[in-house]
């Protein structure tokens, strides 16, 4: 809906602007000497919005999710292993833009870094020849996650960039509980030489 504002000239002369602010579309305004014509106005390019005949795009027809990933990075200053995530993220699914983005391109994109070798960081990377276990996809498909969920304006994001996130639906990966059961048993131990 269009908000009207009265405005006083430098001269003293009373104008009238309209301002007209959409999700996913720029906000538009103009100043109008009568308050009915600045109604008029807003009415036709509501119109014209609602209808699709506007000459401008939405937000999310212009990005891509390359860009997301960029604008995330530098609003949102993540850790270096989230930076790896998102980075791996970007390089399979970067250059598609936001409205085409949908589920089952998250998908596949998982099932290709479920298969890809494990790697062990620091300075020097090495491949190892097991794949990557389902707690390290997931906290891949969290951080993209994350970036979605950032464009759809939330935790001050860009507003309007996504109506909501494509991954929204997708599951977690059944992570092993072997490593769970190992640390409980050091602590058992730790606690019994302690007695």
């Amino acid at each position: 809906m269009a908000a009207i504002h009265r405005i006083k000239t430098s001269s003293g002369a009373i104008r009238y602007r309209a301002q007209i602010r959409r999700k996913g579309y720029p906000t538009m305004s103009k100043n109008f000497p009568t308050k009915a014509a600045a109604r008029e106005w807003a009415r036709g390019v509501e119109l014209d919005i609602a209808t699709a005949a506007a000459k401008f795009k939405p937000d999310v027809e212009k990005h891509t999710f390359s860009e997301l990933i960029g604008r995330y990075i530098e609003d949102a200053q993540p850790s270096k292993d989230q930076i790896r995530h998102i980075r791996w993220w970007d390089k399979h699914l970067g250059h598609k833009l936001l409205h085409d983005l949908k589920l089952s391109d998250f998908k596949e994109a998982r099932r290709i870094l479920q298969k890809e070798p494990k790697q062990l960081g620091g300075v020097r990377v090495q491949t190892l020849k097991q794949p990557r276990t389902p707690a390290t996809v997931n906290r891949y498909c969290t951080a993209a996650s994350v970036v979605l969920n950032y464009g759809t304006g939330k935790n001050d994001g860009p507003d309007g960039w996504l109506d909501r996130n494509p991954m929204r639906s997708l599951g977690k990966l059944k992570e092993s509980k072997c490593q769970d059961v190992r640390l409980n048993l050091q602590l058992h131990r730790r606690k019994r030489s302690m007695v």
